[in-house]
């Protein structure tokens, strides 16, 4: 487990990306199915979904 502020930070952002990649493909894949817009719809909604799961997790380290 990460000890100092620097590890927290960069464990919080691996953690927090590949948990918001892996739902929104799930979730993508639950709507839509795979087809021409998978991927466009998963990269549109990564970085709002990743800010508001940093926003988050950045409140329940402090």
């Amino acid at each position: 487990m990460p000890r100092i502020l620097k590890e927290k930070l960069v464990f919080m952002l691996v953690m927090a990306g590949l948990m918001v990649l892996g739902m929104s493909t799930y979730n993508v894949y639950l709507a839509q199915g795979i087809d021409d817009r998978f991927w466009n719809e998963i990269l549109f909604g990564y970085p709002i979904a990743l800010a508001v799961a940093m926003l988050f997790a950045r409140m329940s380290i402090s």
